[in-house]
């Protein structure tokens, strides 16, 4: 680029201005390829924004370019995580409701944007194999800005590690404590933490998820390291419930009524089909029979309804039984607060 003093920028001070026009003629200067990338800054960008501009789906129902308007409860869990002071997130959810996808989003704009090693951890060594073969390596083979990253040795894309150009993805499961330790890791993932091989049996200290903790430990004290823990839940006594109740802060999905337009957390008392105990399942789910009631209008949803219903949705804060306050949407709480878990 060129300077001319006679017509300076508006950045340029008027002191060092006076200084310049001291020297003679014009400034010119070309940065090199090398130096355009390290002063490039780009602007953040939360995972749901990431996720949505360049993530592609390659398996599934719907493949092609995620989009957050079909599973709407999933742009809070990702962003939540994202904030800078959460170095712990559980997820206590339903079957299928694609939170393991989330978690790609979010290992994937790690890796792009804020790079470190991550461990990803599953119940058992099929499905840690499966996984980085049929989710991940096609997350980053198909999404441009992952892509990029790949070195193109074949070597570096193995089933149980993924070695990108600045950082490594490991693959694990619970069960062996050799994929647990010996690396310091800043980004972890431990999946379906109530299944079978997660169990800590008598020797808690050498639970999988306190040798995951352990692998985090240098990142934890730089205050970057995150874990992202994930389950159905079995029983109060399980993993997840147990992460879940131990949080700093809890948070529920508020479903809008179409209606009436309150919000509320959906319960299964609220389920209605007609025959009560006596129906058939089957007539009543092949004909889409049942119906949600909302708990302050009455309103019968279906299906429609219902999604509907998740598409005006929020998180909000779980407060203690014996309190009065007022519930608070997920980031207003967060940035209020700050809690780390």
């Amino acid at each position: 680029p060129t300077l001319d003093l006679a017509t300076p920028p508006s950045w340029l001070s008027s002191e060092l201005l006076a200084e310049l026009k001291t020297l003679p003629g014009l400034f010119q200067f070309q940065f090199s390829q090398g130096e355009r990338k390290v002063f490039r800054h780009e602007a953040y960008i939360l995972v749901s924004e990431w996720a949505e501009k360049y993530r592609n789906i390659t398996k599934g129902p719907l493949p092609g370019s995620w989009k957050n308007a079909l599973t709407p409860y999933l742009v809070g869990i990702m962003d939540a995580l994202d904030c800078p002071w959460v170095q712990e997130g559980a997820v206590m959810k339903g079957p299928q409701s694609g939170v393991s996808e989330a978690s790609a989003n979010w290992i994937g704009k790690k890796c792009d944007c804020e790079p470190g090693d991550v461990l990803a951890v599953f119940c058992d060594e099929v499905t840690a194999r499966e996984n980085s073969k049929d989710r991940f390596l096609p997350m980053f083979k198909t999404t441009p800005r992952l892509a990029r990253h790949l070195t193109g040795k074949q070597d570096d894309e193995s089933s149980l590690r993924i070695n990108l150009a600045h950082v490594a993805v490991y693959f694990g499961w619970a069960s062996s404590s050799s994929r647990l330790a010996n690396k310091p890791i800043r980004y972890a993932l431990a999946d379906e933490i109530d299944k079978p091989g997660w169990d800590a049996g008598k020797n808690a200290e050498a639970s999988p998820l306190n040798l995951l903790r352990k692998r985090l430990i240098t990142f934890k004290k730089m205050g970057i390291s995150k874990l992202f823990k994930i389950s159905t839940p079995t029983v109060e006594a399980g993993n997840i419930y147990q992460e879940f109740i131990g949080a700093d802060v809890r948070f529920d999905y508020h479903s809008r009524c179409p209606q009436c337009e309150r919000h509320q957390v959906m319960i299964f008392a609220n389920i209605r089909w007609e025959g009560g105990s006596g129906a058939n399942p089957a007539d009543i789910e092949n004909g889409r029979l049942a119906r949600y009631q909302c708990a302050h209008c009455d309103a019968l949803w279906d299906d429609d309804m219902r999604d509907e219903a998740q598409q005006g949705g929020e998180w909000r804060h779980r407060p203690s039984e014996d309190s009065s306050e007022t519930p608070l949407e997920l980031f207003t709480y967060l940035e209020t607060f700050r809690p780390p878990k």
